[in-house]
C-alpha cells in the first residue's frame, strides 16, 4: 500500500515561511512558526536551506498548496 508525504525542494525554496504560517494557522488557529509542522532551516552559508516534517504533519497539503515557488509537493511512496 502506498504512503504519502510532503516532500521539500530546498533548491526552490525561498525562505519566505509561508508554508509554516499556514500550518500553525491550520492546526491551531494562529499565525505561529514555532508551532508548524514544517520547519525552513537556514544556513550561513547561503546555500539552500532544510526543509523538515515533524512527525506531527497531517499530509493535508495546504503548504504544497500555497508555496509561491512549488518547493513543496505530495508524493506517494511504496511501503
Amino acid at each position: 500500500m502506498a504512503e504519502k508525504i510532503v516532500v521539500g525542494d530546498a533548491r526552490k525554496c525561498a525562505s519566505c515561511i509561508l508554508c509554516m504560517m499556514l500550518c500553525s494557522f491550520r492546526k491551531y488557529e494562529e499565525f505561529n512558526p514555532s508551532k508548524a509542522a514544517i520547519r525552513i532551516i537556514y544556513n550561513e552559508e547561503n546555500l539552500p536551506c532544510e526543509i523538515v516534517f515533524t512527525e506531527d504533519c497531517e499530509i493535508c497539503g495546504e503548504c504544497v498548496t500555497y508555496c509561491p515557488r512549488e518547493a513543496l509537493q505530495i508524493v506517494e511512496i511504496e511501503g
